[in-house]
């Protein structure tokens, strides 16, 4: 008896078979709901998220978040989104790392939104990034370990980043004088 052939599957095949199931289940009336969670997000619900602007930049994350999207691919389509294209946070949560003395674990969009709340330092993307590394290669986490390592002569600060405005946001600054911006 001659073996029978397989059929190489296609990619439309699973969407052929989710659709043939959905079907019969139908037809059976066995309370089939539709196809929400089982297939991506569609495109338009990325770009309607995106381009609301009456969301924050979080709250878009949070969003995306909900869809099943990964903290990078959000990064990606939050690209233009000043300070929500590197991880997320909110100031709330900046401000209490800050006080926690857990720089390390700052996210850079963190990084900006406090040293925008500070007044003092307006880091960019790529500056509040080499600060996230910077605190993590070094292991700093507290206003006098920034301080010791910023009076240390021997140490290399990465280009762009200014060792005024590291000192004036993370040493200088108390957070107490930023809990009247805190929401």
């Amino acid at each position: 008896m001659p073996e029978k052939k397989q059929r190489a599957e296609t990619p439309l095949m699973p969407i052929r078979r989710l659709l043939t199931i959905a079907l019969l289940a139908a037809l059976c009336g066995c309370g089939y709901q539709g196809t929400t969670g089982l297939l991506p997000p569609l495109l338009q619900d990325v770009d309607d998220i995106r381009n609301d602007n009456d969301l924050t930049a979080q709250e878009k994350r949070e969003a995306l978040l909900e869809l099943g999207l990964d903290d990078v691919t959000i990064n990606g389509i939050l690209v233009t989104e000043r300070t929500g294209n590197q991880f997320g946070g909110t100031l709330t949560t900046a401000f209490n790392k800050v006080v926690a003395e857990t720089f390390t674990t700052l996210t850079p969009d963190e990084v900006q939104l406090y040293g925008d709340a500070t007044a003092t330092a307006n880091f960019t993307d790529n500056d509040a990034r080499d600060i996230v590394t910077l605190f993590g290669s070094e292991n700093i986490n507290t206003p006098d370990e920034l301080t010791a390592f910023l009076d240390n002569p021997g140490v290399e600060i990465p280009e762009g980043i200014g060792v005024e405005d590291l000192r004036a946001v993370f040493v200088d600054t108390d957070p107490d004088a930023l809990i009247d911006l805190l929401p």
